[in-house]
């Protein structure tokens, strides 16, 4: 209770800040290339949930590509809109975003959500979502819930903008690779936690000052968030961050950057001691400056990453790390191309939220360390091959000490884990890993009606080390297809190589174990109808395969889904 009230007092203190930002154009940077969740696969019942939103697409490829995210929320019909251009579009009915969605299918798939907003004027724009999605596979006890509930506000003046958003997020996930002979006799927690599952809730908001740019002044933001997490096994986390923001172009050079800080503190609870708590405080400082010359079309952005931690995880409680950052891009003559790269590194925050963002399948306390890219560098050419077609290659390499992976158990030691072990948990382990890799992607149009597209991505480790959960093949192949304007069709195939897992086999001795490779093929229909409405009907994992997104955690099997999604004023 005091955890609480404590957070309570340190989020009236009046915090600000803003979602973070998509990017735009290619994906340069190779970034998080072996993160060990990077492979944003997702439980293949949970692909592509969203209806696409119903606006007309013109007959041509955008230069923007990004390694495929799949994710079951809406992209919303409306956007914060910057005081700039809001009075061109407060009477575009695209910004009429409030609809409601309803859909179902096996496994008890039932997904609901409804967004309300106002019509966006000159001084106000607010919104209301809430979303619920569940899933259960009875015969083994598959079960995953999510609830969102968001709300939003944005105040309008002459030059600037303030944003609020009020979040709450609730997650249920079971242990369904637990044994089917845990009874009270084994332990009371372990016993409550195979029947009730991990129940994770989220909590906070954000606020957004946005001063755009003048002829005096340069572009100004200023980002705060706060927000708490906690589990039903005792896992306790708030997070304060604040992040100074600004812009200032000038006729052959802009010099923008980042000034932010951020503070952790988790408890994760024992039964038989004291609370371990850690205590992490960062300081960022990312300057850039980028030089223009459009004769040339050449663009080469210089600065420096300088991440300043101080924490109790472990022997070094302070310490600051220093990498340069370099990209470029430069046209190539007579040709719609460019050649780019890059050299970067840096620390990547880790903390018990954004563990259990990746992998919510742990229960014990979890060790913390922060993961350090030593460095990471790229080269690659990207553009179009003709008026229909685009494509991206890439390749480069990295060495991060410390990443974060996961795993049933990390040595010998974890012998102790017998109880735990029955659930079919696992737990975050670290090691350093190097790697080089090699991306390629594109798209083709044919025609305004069908298109197809497809990414790949090749990683070499290097060593004999084992990589947990980390696959040396990653790809996404989509057909898009559109017979007439109402309807939309499309089929994907998504997958990785093989991965790997370590388990204590007989005499308590570590065994490497394989957790295989992912195959889905996934389809998706839409039919829209007088501009009000849709249809959608869609499958996943149609091959019924019977792939693990984590060791001894298998996807559902073959999922079909439909529904309606409603516009309503």
């Amino acid at each position: 209770m005091k955890y609480w009230i404590l957070s309570a007092l340190l989020i009236n203190g009046g915090q600000l800040v803003a979602q973070i930002e998509k990017p735009k154009g290619f994906e340069n940077s190779s970034k998080q290339v072996v993160s060990g969740t990077n492979i944003k696969l997702i439980s293949a019942s949970r692909i592509n949930i969203d209806p696409s939103i119903p606006q007309t697409e013109a007959p041509k490829i955008s230069i923007d590509f990004k390694t495929p995210q799949f994710s079951w929320t809406t992209p919303k019909y409306i956007q914060n809109i910057s005081p700039e251009i809001i009075k061109e579009r407060n009477q575009d009915s695209i910004y009429l975003s409030n609809y409601l969605r309803l859909g179902a299918g096996n496994n008890s798939h039932l997904l609901g959500e409804v967004y309300l907003s106002n019509r966006p004027n000159s001084k106000w724009a607010y919104n209301l979502s809430g979303v619920h999605f569940n899933a259960n596979n009875v015969v083994r006890d598959q079960k995953v819930a999510n609830t969102r509930v968001d709300m939003s506000g944005s105040r309008f003046f002459k030059n600037s903008s303030l944003t609020t958003r009020l979040f709450y997020h609730r997650d249920l996930n079971t242990f369904f690779g637990k044994d089917t002979n845990i009874s009270e006799l084994n332990s009371s927690e372990v016993f409550n936690i195979s029947e009730n599952g991990k129940i994770s809730q989220n909590f906070g908001f954000n606020i957004d000052y946005v001063s755009l740019a003048s002829r005096k002044k340069p572009e100004f933001r200023w980002l705060n968030s706060a927000q708490l997490f906690e589990t039903n096994l005792r896992h306790q986390e708030m997070e304060l961050a604040s992040t100074l923001r600004f812009n200032s172009k000038l006729s052959k050079f802009s010099i923008f950057g980042d000034l932010s800080a951020n503070y952790i503190q988790s408890n994760q609870k024992q039964d038989t001691a004291s609370p371990i708590e850690t205590k992490q405080l960062f300081v960022d400082v990312l300057p850039r400056v980028k030089f223009y010359h459009k004769p040339t079309d050449f663009n080469v952005i210089g600065g420096v990453n300088i991440n300043h931690v101080q924490n109790n995880l472990d022997s070094a409680s302070t310490k600051t790390y220093v990498n340069a950052h370099i990209e470029f891009d430069k046209g190539i003559t007579g040709l719609e191309m460019k050649l780019y790269g890059g050299f970067d590194g840096g620390l990547k925050k880790n903390s018990v939220r954004r563990i259990h963002e990746q992998m919510p399948f742990f229960i014990e306390n979890q060790l913390l360390k922060n993961s350090y890219e030593q460095y990471n560098v790229f080269v690659g050419v990207k553009g179009k091959i003709s008026n229909q077609s685009l494509f991206y290659m890439n390749f480069g390499g990295n060495s991060i000490i410390d990443q974060l992976m996961f795993s049933t158990v990390s040595d010998k030691s974890d012998t102790l884990r017998s109880s735990i072990d029955s659930l079919g948990s696992l737990k975050a382990v670290y090691n350093t890993v190097s790697t080089v890799y090699f991306r390629l992607g594109a798209e083709y149009l044919f025609g305004d009606k069908i298109k197809l597209s497809g990414n790949l991505k090749v990683l070499n480790y290097g060593s004999d080390d084992v990589y947990l959960h980390l696959p040396s093949l990653m790809y996404d192949i989509n057909a898009h297809f559109s017979p007439v304007e109402t309807v939309k069709i499309r089929v994907g195939l998504t997958g990785t190589g093989n991965r790997n897992n370590l388990i204590l086999a007989e005499n308590n001795k570590v065994k490497v174990d394989a957790v295989g490779s992912i195959l889905d093929l996934n389809a998706r229909l839409d039919y829209r109808f007088k501009e009000k409405g849709r249809i959608w009907i869609q499958g996943s994992n149609l091959l019924n395969k019977n792939y693990q997104m984590w060791y001894g955690l298998p996807n559902y099997g073959i999922t079909v889904m439909g529904g309606i999604s409603l516009g309503l004023f």
